[in-house]
């Protein structure tokens, strides 16, 4: 984590948030303002709108493990790249819980970071409706 140039330069810090026994994960690219400052994944604007679209779907959100790719806020907001994002999604990947501890039997990726990350596919627009495998 100190290894992390995020974890430097960025805010807040937030883990993965949600049951071990998920059988849904859903992964967004990096923690918002209210996020990192409640330490919790999706609990700001976008995280309403999380919770409403669960709710319509009949999926309780205490039962879906919520995690991001990057640990920390960016500065700026913009997702870091170059040497600078290989190196923050490498420090954020040895505290994903998703794979070691949460087992899920459907991972979505909630952008185009996340796809990559978990599928090595990218352009989340042309992957839109499809089921993919790792």
């Amino acid at each position: 984590m100190k290894g992390c140039p995020l974890y430097h330069t960025g805010v807040g810090y937030v883990l993965g948030h949600g049951p071990k026994t998920a059988k849904l994960a859903l992964v967004g690219e990096a923690p918002g303002a209210d996020e990192a400052e409640a330490g919790l994944p999706f609990v700001g604007g976008a995280g309403h709108i999380l919770d409403a679209l669960l709710k319509q779907a009949g999926i309780p959100r205490k039962e879906v493990f919520i995690d991001n790719v990057l640990r920390c806020r960016p500065p700026g907001n913009k997702y870091p790249t170059g040497k600078t994002r290989t190196a923050a999604e490498s420090q954020c990947r040895q505290y994903d819980a998703i794979g070691r501890s949460v087992h899920p039997v459907v991972v979505v990726p909630l952008g185009d970071k996340a796809l990559k990350l978990y599928t090595k596919h990218s352009g989340i627009t042309r992957w839109r409706g499809s089921i993919l495998s790792k």
